[in-house]
């Protein structure tokens, strides 16, 4: 009973030293942004810049509520948010589709694989001229570099996530009769899902900042 009691106590410690840290971790936040727009609002009274250069934080504010209220940015977030979630869906399919071939034939990684590595180090504006000149200024221009950007991330996450199984786990799946496709839904894939998520997260960072 002692014992007992004493778990519940250092339980409600613990706990009452996390919403403390988390309190404070806000509180930090309110200042660290409170002295950003206090010094930003210093520097607009002072006139050292012009207003279209640096407006105030009450104009950005008011602009940016008649953005929503007038003009267009509702429409513009949603068709930029369509073009993200269709790029993404196109690039994650394929990528984990290539990750598992890329480790799975070691041609592929020795080709394709090196190929990504390189690509991966290409910001997404390179690759504008390009996406013009084969598309023209067009909705497929936009999906082409998108899904670029989130495709190459994931299909190396993939890649990597299957080459780091331990390999007594497919000697084993193996042993007991899994081949084949069998062994990829059975022991594969679901021993790089949590190696995915982050290759999703990722890829989707990729594909937005694009």
């Amino acid at each position: 009973m002692i014992n007992s009691l004493s778990n519940r106590m250092s339980a409600a410690k613990i706990g009452a030293i996390r919403a403390s840290n988390i309190k404070m971790r806000y509180i930090h936040r309110i200042i660290f942004f409170s002295l950003i727009l206090l010094i930003w609002e210093i520097i607009t009274k002072l006139k050292i810049y012009p207003d279209y250069l640096l407006p105030s934080p009450k104009n950005v504010f008011e602009t940016f509520v008649f953005g929503f209220k007038e003009a267009s940015y509702i429409g513009a977030i949603a068709a930029s948010l369509k073009r993200v979630l269709i790029g993404y869906f196109i690039a994650v399919s394929l990528g984990i589709v290539s990750g598992f071939a890329i480790a799975r034939y070691k041609i592929l990684d020795n080709t394709i694989g090196s190929s990504l590595v390189a690509l991966q180090a290409i910001p997404s504006v390179a690759w504008v001229p390009f996406s013009l000149l084969w598309f023209g200024i067009s909705e497929n221009a936009v999906l082409f570099i998108v899904i670029l950007e989130a495709f190459i991330p994931c299909s190396l996450g993939v890649r990597t996530a299957v080459l780091n199984i331990p390999k007594e786990i497919i000697r084993a799946a193996q042993t007991l009769g899994s081949k084949s496709l069998d062994l990829y839904i059975r022991v594969i894939f679901p021993a790089i899902i949590p190696h995915l998520i982050s290759s999703l997260r990722l890829s989707w960072a990729f594909a937005w900042r694009s």
